[in-house]
């Protein structure tokens, strides 16, 4: 078996990412079953089941876990978008809007980070 070796020491980043991703995905794939219904809760428990096992590959650095982490994380902000938009002036708080927007931004700023050039390098292979 061939030897592989990690360029980049791990970073705490990446490790607290993937629990704290993994942790929420967990919790979104049972919750998901039973709160929204039909298709839509198959869909957001698919998504969750996708975003804990790119999670579990953070982990591990596996850079295909990596680049699915992030493009799980895109549709998140893209579908949390489209809620917003879709439920604009029918949210019953303006708190609700408020965290799904504070989400959204937190979201992006952790994809931002995994692509940047210090994270894409704990991810090489030599």
């Amino acid at each position: 078996m061939p030897r592989i070796l990690n360029v980049g020491a791990p970073s705490r980043f990446v490790t607290a990412t993937a629990w704290v991703a993994l942790v929420l995905a967990t919790a979104v794939a049972v919750l998901a079953g039973w709160q929204l219904p039909g298709w839509m809760g198959v869909a957001a428990a698919g998504l969750a089941l996708a975003q804990a096992s790119s999670a579990v590959g953070l982990m591990l650095r596996l850079e295909g876990a990596r680049r699915a982490f992030i493009g799980c994380a895109g549709l998140v902000v893209t579908l949390g978008l489209a809620a917003l938009w879709w439920q604009a002036g029918r949210l019953p708080l303006p708190a609700i809007g408020a965290a799904t927007v504070a989400a959204v931004l937190l979201t992006g700023w952790v994809v931002r980070r995994l692509n940047s050039a210090r994270v894409r390098q704990e991810f090489s292979c030599a």
